[in-house]
């Protein structure tokens, strides 16, 4: 199955509000082929490059539709970069979701560059690894997703490595449970230093709404 993450930013001249309204108004299957659709409110952003306005999560049965696939109404609210990405889900404990309903909780995604001295092996094995560490020293993510990103287009869109989803039952979750003890922040920020462009790096805050559930592996 191929996952496709579609990072949307809204039109010179349109308001949040706008966009917001359009976004949610996209169709639920965005075009032939998808079978699985989450779309995400973006609640706050940072790093580089700018804050994205809208993001989708697609999964499609058919690799072969991967160049076809139209997030509608991008056309009319703005431009869409697309990565195409092999998904590792490495624990979930949030619970059945549902279609056609939001997902309780807090999701912060980070969309991830690699230290310009390692390779993309050395660091998919060292971004790999990491999860044991955010298992240990990050008790309140209730799922942890890890997207390595294998193409993007269009041609000039911001290179990505990897986009991670960070899923948090709850805002308290977020606030109270990100680091397991006093020395937590110091060990993850070690480890992270061992493949992670921190320049390059830029996270967001989102809410997320399932639109489809991707059939189980």
């Amino acid at each position: 199955m191929i996952k496709i993450a579609a990072v949307v930013h809204r039109a010179a001249g349109l308001t949040p509000e706008a966009f917001d309204e359009l976004y949610a108004a996209a169709p639920e299957t965005p075009s032939p082929g998808v079978c699985g659709h989450t779309r995400h409110r973006i609640r706050a952003s940072g790093g580089t490059p700018p804050p994205c306005d809208g993001l989708s999560f697609l999964w499609l049965e058919d690799p072969a539709l991967a160049p076809h696939v139209v997030l509608e109404p991008t056309s009319a609210i703005g431009r869409c970069n697309r990565y195409r990405v092999d998904e590792v889900v490495h624990w979930d404990r949030l619970g059945a979701r549902c279609d056609g309903a939001p997902t309780p909780g807090v999701k912060m995604v980070a969309f991830v560059r690699r230290r310009a001295d390692l390779s993309p092996d050395e660091f998919r094995a060292r971004y790999l690894a990491h999860a044991e560490v955010a298992r240990k020293h990050h008790p309140g993510i209730g799922r942890y997703v890890q997207n390595f990103v294998r193409g993007l287009e269009p041609p000039g869109a911001p290179v990505v490595d990897a986009i991670a989803e960070l899923h948090f039952p709850s805002e308290q979750d977020r606030r109270d449970r990100f680091y397991r003890d006093e020395a937590s922040p110091a060990v993850v920020a070690a480890d992270v230093a061992r493949f992670l462009l921190r320049d390059g790096t830029w996270s967001l805050l989102a809410t997320e709404h399932v639109v489809r559930l991707p059939p189980a592996a």
